[in-house]
Formats: structure tokens, sequence, C-alpha cells
């Protein structure tokens, strides 16, 4: 199994997307707020490629409203596969909480990134597999994190083509 482990705040979001929907905010539902669908399409086009199961580490994930986020991604194509168990301080564990899913699911993974805008004390080795939009200064996620994250995790096409080339020798 391939995993994304996702933040949503600087991922599937930015400033500069707050700052576009201001005007229409009081028209738009939670999820329609956290999610700019310029990044969800980018996030489906990774899930598309690789075959990867969402696994969200965000701090939505103890909101209300995190119901709704998988409710409304669903309905694009893409499905909340498993949460990190949280481990409170807003963050302060993410990395430990990435870690203790890792060690729970080691016989099924394969590959995994991390879609998160912010690095936090706790990740340590897990910082080589990151990859880093900026809330800030960004889009969220774009071509190159989408790229960045196909290659790290890759590609199904290429695993049946690995396969098919086995096959027929």
């Amino acid at each position: 199994m391939k995993v994304i482990f996702l933040d949503i705040d600087g991922v599937l979001n930015s400033g500069e997307y707050m700052t576009e929907i201001k005007d229409f905010r009081h028209r738009m539902s939670a999820a329609q707020k956290m999610v700019d669908m310029r990044c969800l399409r980018n996030l489906r086009r990774i899930v598309d490629e690789t075959g990867a199961r969402i696994v969200v580490t965000s701090s939505v994930r103890k909101e209300p409203e995190f119901n709704e986020f998988k409710e409304y991604i669903l309905h694009e194509g893409l499905r909340v596969h498993d949460v990190t168990l949280d481990f409170g301080d807003s963050g302060i564990h993410r990395g430990d909480e990435i870690r203790e899913w890792l060690k729970k699911h080691s016989q099924e993974l394969e590959q995994f990134v991390i879609l998160d805008d912010d690095t936090f004390p706790d990740f340590n080795e897990l910082e080589e597999y990151c990859i880093q939009p900026r809330f800030h200064g960004n889009r969220g996620i774009e071509e190159e994190h989408v790229q960045m994250a196909i290659e790290r995790l890759g590609s199904i096409r290429e695993k049946l083509m690995v396969r098919t080339e086995q096959v027929e020798r």
C-alpha cells in the first residue's frame, strides 16, 4: 500500500485562496472553505497515478467539520482511508503520530509521502519524505508537488509495465 499523509491547511488551500474567497465565505460550506478545488484536483492526480491512499494528519481531523470534508472529497472521487492517532499539543507530535501509524501498518506499506506545509520538531528522519507546499506565498499543492509525489510513490503504470514484462518472459 502507498500512503499520502495529508495535512489540509496549506496543502489543499492557501493564504491566496482564503483571500480569493473572503467575499463569498458566508455562502460556502465548511468543506468548501477548506478546499481549493485546484489543489484537490492535484491531489486526485497523485492518487489516480499512484494508487496511494489518503491518511489525514491535519488537526482538522479532530474538528466537527471533518465529516463534511470527507463527504466533500468523496464527491470528487477521493476517500480518506484513515487518520493518524491524536497525541495532542496541536501538531507538536505529528512526527510521532505518523511513526505510530507506520509501525502499525508496516506489513502492508510500500511507500509513503507526507504532504504538509510545515515540518515539526519531531519529524527528524521523516523530513526526507516531506513534500512541502507553503500556505503563504504559494497556492497549496501545485504541479511541482504533484510530480515529486508521483516520482516518490511510483506510478501504477510503471508497476503494470514491469508486471507485463515479467509475464511476457
